[in-house]
C-alpha cells in the first residue's frame, strides 16, 4: 500500500479526510454520482483534462480544478474551463469558486458537460496523432521536412 494512511493518522487526520483507495469501478462511480461536487486539487496529474473530471461530470458532478501543467494544456483546447480552475495556493480563492459552484451547481454542468461531450469524442488515434505532432514540430511540417514520417 502506501504512505497515505499512515501519514493521516500521524497528522490526526482520520476523523477529517477519507481514503477509500481501490474501490470498485461502481462504488467509485456512486460517490462522485452522490457528490455536490468534484475537486481536483492535483497540481500534477491528469490526461488532456484531469480524470476526476471526466469521472465527475460523466455521472452528473461538476468539477473544480487546480491550476498545474495539465490543466492549462485542457485550457488552450478547452477555454469555457477557464473559471472552474483555482490557483492551488489560494485559499480564499478556493472557498469562493466552491461557493460560486455549488450555488450555480446546474449552469456550472451545463457548460462542463458540453466540454465533457467534445473532450469525449477524442480517441487513440487523435492522441497519438497530435503527440507525433508535437514531437515532430506540428502539423504544418511535411512528412519530407519530418523525415519522411
Amino acid at each position: 500500500g502506501t504512505r497515505f494512511p499512515q501519514h493521516l493518522r500521524e497528522e490526526h487526520l482520520e476523523h477529517d479526510v477519507l481514503s477509500m483507495p481501490a474501490l470498485p469501478r461502481d462504488v467509485h462511480a456512486a460517490l462522485f454520482h452522490v457528490a455536490a461536487l468534484a475537486i481536483h486539487p492535483s497540481m500534477f496529474e491528469g490526461g488532456l483534462a484531469p480524470f476526476p473530471f471526466y469521472e465527475a461530470v460523466s455521472v452528473g458532478t461538476p468539477c473544480i480544478m487546480a491550476r498545474g501543467p495539465h490543466v492549462e494544456e485542457f485550457l488552450q483546447e478547452e477555454p469555457d474551463m477557464a473559471p472552474f480552475v483555482v490557483d492551488p495556493y489560494d485559499v480564499a480563492g478556493l472557498v469562493r469558486l466552491i461557493r460560486h459552484t455549488l450555488d450555480d451547481r446546474e449552469a456550472v454542468l451545463r457548460v462542463q458537460r458540453d466540454v465533457y461531450a467534445r473532450v469525449s469524442r477524442r480517441n487513440w488515434t487523435d492522441v497519438a496523432s497530435r503527440y507525433a505532432d508535437a514531437v515532430l514540430g506540428g502539423p504544418e511540417l511535411s512528412g519530407q521536412e519530418r523525415g519522411g514520417v
